[in-house]
């Protein structure tokens, strides 16, 4: 498994393919983004047009405290399975984290990988938030290309993006509750 982080020029995000859902227990605070990717091909070298590029609207200045995944990657000979690559960021930090779930793999062919539970990017010292309009954003791409058309395909699974709103919306979220609570009570009297 690789995951780094880097600070490069933007790229765009062309549709939305990702569902956002309240994680448990957590309903207040956290979120996580859901990203399916069966079928997904990682075509061609980063910011290539060919390349599948996406986006979620997530609350503005949202905190990107953690990743997990559960993916099946195929790579096409001469293409490795370590060349399968997503990157995420946000318009302030386009490229914050890449994630190559086969990092290791110089070899063509068909493997699953999964990373065992959310991985805490705050302790790895990998998170990041997005900008004011609240878009995060990805791109699934291989690191070198081979062939003409995809040299690898993402065949199922899933990536999970663990996000906390900025601290800020909690004070704005306890005065909301508060004013509510006040007029309830003008009402009772």
């Amino acid at each position: 498994m690789g995951i780094h982080s880097y600070k490069l020029p933007a790229f765009l995000a062309l549709s939305a393919a990702a569902s956002v859902t309240l994680a448990p227990g957590l309903a207040s605070a956290q979120t996580t983004v859901n990203i399916p990717v069966a079928g997904i091909n990682s075509n061609d070298i980063e910011d290539a047009l060919a390349n599948v590029f996406s986006s979620a609207t997530l609350q503005p200045n949202a905190w990107i405290t953690g990743i997990s995944w559960n993916v099946q990657l195929q790579a096409s000979a001469p293409s490795w399975l370590n060349e399968l690559t997503v990157v995420f960021g946000s318009t302030s930090a386009p490229k914050s984290l890449y994630l190559n779930p086969g990092d290791g793999d110089q070899f063509s062919g068909t493997k699953s990988y999964a990373s065992g539970g959310m991985l805490d990017l705050v302790a790895l010292g990998l998170d990041f938030s997005v900008n004011a309009d609240g878009q995060l954003k990805w791109q699934f791409f291989d690191n070198f290309n081979d062939l003409g058309g995809a040299d690898g395909t993402w065949v199922s699974g899933s990536l999970s993006v663990q996000v906390v709103p900025e601290p800020g919306t909690y004070g704005l979220m306890a005065l909301g509750l508060l004013a509510v609570a006040a007029a309830a009570r003008r009402r009772a009297a």
